[in-house]
């Protein structure tokens, strides 16, 4: 882990080792969207819990699929004008909810 780190400060230090460096590091190795996933889980697991309430598969997908339409809808209601093309919430059609079983 150290050696990923030391790697990843080499790059920034060879990029200018300010913060115009570090934001360009993120882009080159995908490190923002990362990030935006994570911040999305935090997101949903806040709004809605970690868990399931119902017990069967077929209910934990269409509990899945209610909870995502609801934090779509949240996020896109919070979004401004503008950026409404670049909604970042969780999108989850129904093939993506039939491949988890």
């Amino acid at each position: 882990m150290d050696e990923k780190r030391n790697d990843a400060l080499k790059v920034i230090q060879s990029l200018g080792a300010d913060n115009e460096a570090r934001q360009l590091w993120k882009k080159l190795c995908g490190y923002h969207r990362r990030s935006l996933a994570e911040t999305a889980m935090y997101r949903f697991k806040r709004s809605f819990g970690g868990d399931f309430r119902s017990r069967k598969l077929a209910y934990q997908q269409a509990e899945l699929y209610a909870k995502s339409l609801a934090m779509n809808k949240t996020t896109k209601l919070g979004m401004p004008q503008r950026a409404l093309g670049a909604n970042l919430g969780i999108v989850l059609n129904r093939r993506a909810i039939r491949s988890f079983t």
